[in-house]
């Protein structure tokens, strides 16, 4: 099977996440990605246990210059949403949720181009 995909959007996507896990968070803050086919989708799960994001934000999160009250990052904010620019171009979705293990878990899905 073959997956077509921009190889530097999709990796330019995927750094702006994990940016934000290393600008965000404590050192030693654990990162879990996971990725699988699932009904003609490539699934990529990227979580970890640190700070979390603020509930305040979590529904805007990925529109531009959203940014967190105690963001440590001097960041501009639009990093999430150049992601899901990114992502929604391949035809796919990201999503934030948490979970029993993560604080902060992206689940991206991307359909598989035959």
């Amino acid at each position: 099977m073959i997956f077509k995909f921009d190889e530097k959007l999709i990796d330019r996507a995927i750094s702006n996440i994990f940016n934000n896990d290393l600008n965000h968070n404590e050192n030693y803050t654990s990162l879990n990605i996971e990725s699988y086919l699932k009904d003609n989708n490539v699934i990529l799960k990227i979580g970890s246990d640190g700070v979390g994001i603020d509930k305040s934000i979590s529904k805007t999160i990925f529109e531009p210059f959203v940014k967190s009250d105690n963001s440590n990052s001097s960041g501009s904010g639009l990093g999430l949403a150049i992601t899901k620019k990114i992502i929604e171009k391949h035809g796919g979705s990201i999503k934030l949720v948490s979970s029993e293990f993560e604080k902060i878990l992206f689940v991206i899905c991307i359909p598989i181009q035959f």
